[in-house]
């Protein structure tokens, strides 16, 4: 299954740049265990990993956040945050690639520029892609440590798009969250959004191009963008 929503004239794509968990790497639901262990351990409340994945690709201390303050609890977020961020640095060894990433990103690595731009930290972004055998595709990686403000500003999107040296116009995103499209959008990109089993409960409705499988993602589905 794939919808093009729109398309624009006269503009090269130059570059294209990949958002990491549940895009390249299958990472969310190793994000959801932890924060649902978490939440059990320090409230003895159980939440199901469906309410936590409503929340794919928002970082933890935010994740945390909404989902506790539903229930009317204000907790140390960062405190909390900290823990699942060294328990996703422990279990790293659990992380697999999503079907069909590697081969993905290395084809489209002969054709574009790339880059990688997550939400995640610089240390998580490190573990995971060697975890995966992925960092070698990637000289350019762009992590919340190196913005102010994480997904869904823009901020990350821009801060790569200026290291390229190139306009936005000529930059793909691809991603998995409303999170992530917003940013990508808000950076005045083109973004394709890929559909996988966890994310079904996400508005995809600002992306340009819509997947339900990152192999889909072609060197003529990118080109016809222009």
């Amino acid at each position: 299954m794939m919808r093009i929503w729109k398309r624009s004239c006269d503009i090269m794509i130059k570059a294209v740049l990949f958002d990491m968990d549940g895009t390249i790497i299958d990472s969310e639901p190793l994000h959801a265990k932890i924060v649902q262990d978490i939440i059990k351990k320090e409230f003895n409340i159980k939440v199901t990993k469906e309410e936590i994945l409503k929340y794919a690709g928002i970082a933890y201390k935010e994740k945390l956040k909404r989902i506790l303050n539903k229930r009317m609890i204000e907790p140390n977020l960062l405190k909390l945050a900290e823990i699942a961020h060294q328990k996703s640095l422990e279990f790293s060894h659990l992380l697999k690639r999503i079907d069909g990433s590697e081969k993905t990103v290395k084809k489209i690595k002969e054709n574009f520029k790339i880059g990688l731009v997550t939400g995640s930290s610089k240390k998580q972004a490190k573990i995971f892609l060697e975890s995966t055998d992925l960092k070698k595709y990637f000289k350019l990686i762009i992590t919340n440590t190196d913005v102010e403000k994480n997904k869904p500003y823009p901020d990350s999107y821009l801060l790569a798009i200026k290291k390229l040296r190139l306009v936005p116009k000529e930059c793909v995103a691809i991603e998995d969250s409303t999170t992530g499209i917003k940013a990508a959008k808000s950076a005045g990109m083109f973004c394709i959004a890929v559909k996988n089993k966890y994310n079904k409960n996400q508005d995809f409705s600002m992306a340009d191009i819509e997947v339900d499988d990152i192999r889909k993602i072609t060197i003529n589905l990118i080109k016809n963008l222009n």
